[in-house]
């Protein structure tokens, strides 16, 4: 089966934030279902938020659906809150404003991904730590009926 758009966004995010980082700034990888431990980081974790979805032009008969993606990037360090910083300049640099294809060249996946918000929090589960959670409006086309076709 091939896979929507929606899950070739995410990839297409989680390689262009392991792409060349510079020194520092962990490996991206897709969410993570268990704790961290201070061993682990700093570590950096992609992940769907949720998603939107509206009718094109058209109304409910359209063959269009326009889709808003919101991309959750969850940065984690085991000491001071201000070595967030790097690693959300980081994601930023390699996000925000950009358009992914499998080539990298037109066509597109999406319209622009747009930086959304930033939300700072003090985990305290089996070990302390600091997270940083980046959002990413990702817009983008699909078919109706199908999340594996862009329009």
């Amino acid at each position: 089966m091939i896979a929507s758009l929606r899950e070739q966004l995410v990839e297409e995010f989680v390689t262009a934030l392991g792409t060349s980082p510079p020194a520092g700034v962990p490996t991206a990888t897709r969410a993570r279902l268990e704790p961290y431990k201070l061993a682990d980081l700093p570590a950096m974790s992609v992940r769907f938020l949720k998603e939107k979805v509206e009718y094109e032009k058209e109304g409910k008969r359209s063959y269009y659906r326009k889709r808003f993606l919101i991309v959750r990037i969850s940065h984690f360090v085991a000491s001071l809150d201000s070595n967030l910083d790097p690693l959300a300049q980081w994601a930023t640099a390699c996000l925000d404003g950009k358009q992914f294809s499998a080539s990298g060249l037109p066509p597109f996946l999406n319209e622009d991904v747009l930086e959304d918000a930033l939300e700072w929090e003090y985990v305290a589960e089996d070990e302390s730590y600091f997270a940083l959670h980046q959002d990413f409006l990702v817009p983008y086309h699909t078919i109706a009926g199908d999340a594996t076709r862009a329009q």
